[in-house]
């Protein structure tokens, strides 16, 4: 049985402070799943998913350091909450080998939690090009969306790391 989503984990370092059933919802989307999967494993009702998972976003909003849900994954997996190991099995040793370094800096931002504009602003290029290195993110890593791909990066690279490769113009 699921325990209370009042019930609180005991924040860590970082402050990441989520429910038991949040930290569930964020695992089921790192592991791939959709909502429907995701509510049947947890035993809620699946429209609650996109509830919480919005209420995990405004809450971090409010904060000074990062936002967004790749952000709060990427946290989760440094602090030990979340597990990227059933993404990461086709994975290269190295990230380095099948991206290039505008795609890891592309990647390093959106774990950081920056949004679109904020990553073209810092990288001097149109808006619609992170849509097209978000795509080839994806493809060369084989994972599902975003959320596996911040998630397998995060599970890879230290926070220090990813703000040393977000940095590099």
């Amino acid at each position: 049985m699921m325990t209370s989503s009042r019930e609180r984990v005991q924040p860590t370092s970082r402050q990441l402070e989520l429910s038991p059933t949040d930290i569930g919802i964020l695992q089921g989307l790192v592991d791939g799943l959709n909502n429907q999967e995701i509510g049947k494993d947890l035993e809620i009702d699946p429209g609650v998913i996109g509830v919480r998972v919005g209420h995990i976003r405004y809450s971090r909003m409010r904060e000074s350091e990062g936002n967004g849900l790749f952000r709060i994954i990427a946290e989760g997996i440094w602090e030990g909450l979340l597990s990227a190991d059933k993404v990461k099995g086709s994975l290269p040793s190295k990230l380095e080998d099948v991206l290039g370094d505008l795609q890891m800096k592309v990647l390093a931002q959106m774990t950081l939690g920056w949004n679109r504009s904020q990553i073209c602003q810092r990288l001097g290029i149109p808006e619609y090009m992170i849509g097209i290195h978000r795509t080839g993110i994806i493809e060369a890593l084989e994972v599902k969306d975003s959320i596996q791909a911040v998630a397998c990066f995060a599970s890879e690279k230290s926070l220090e790391e990813v703000k040393e490769i977000a940095g590099r113009i």
